[in-house]
């Protein structure tokens, strides 16, 4: 195997349902000589990732199977995690679905302490609440602060 089939087989497997999922396994020494292990263990929990969330969300009726979820995850991630990332996933999809009630309650929930959080990613957040949630105030008075920003491409000032 070579950089570019090793980039090829990455861009290509997205569940461990894929045959190319066997292959990604079964050449894990081959892969690791272009890519470090952490790296290939976190490629690895991503596919694992993809393939419960793909199972676990019902796109017909728009509900997820949190039982499904929280038990196939924590085979490969502690409870905290997953329940963390099945927020996410949730509110990522009520955001596409334009759930907005059920967006609002999962992103107040998943960011009640943002001091962990990258200041793009508040960003984004702010901004999806701008320009869907009602309750803006929530958001402010919770995580900006006092601060106000005129323009979107100025520094809130506090």
């Amino acid at each position: 195997m070579d950089q570019e089939d090793v980039q090829l087989l990455l861009s290509g497997v997205q569940t461990t349902e894929s045959p190319l999922y066997k292959i990604f396994q079964d050449k894990k020494e081959d892969i690791q000589k272009f890519l470090p292990a952490d790296r290939y263990e976190k490629f690895d929990k991503n596919i694992k990732l993809n393939t419960v969330a793909k199972k676990a969300y019902n796109a017909d009726t728009k509900t997820w199977n949190d039982s499904y979820f929280m038990t196939e995850t924590q085979k490969f991630l502690s409870k905290e995690e997953a329940d963390k990332i099945l927020k996410r996933m949730k509110a990522n999809r009520a955001l596409k679905n334009k759930d907005i009630p059920a967006y609002e309650k999962l992103i107040m929930e998943l960011y009640q302490d943002y001091s962990a959080a990258s200041s793009e990613e508040l960003n984004s957040l702010a901004w999806n609440f701008f320009e869907n949630v009602s309750n803006k105030l929530l958001w402010k008075s919770n995580r900006v602060g006092t601060g106000v920003c005129k323009k979107r491409s100025e520094l809130c000032q506090y």
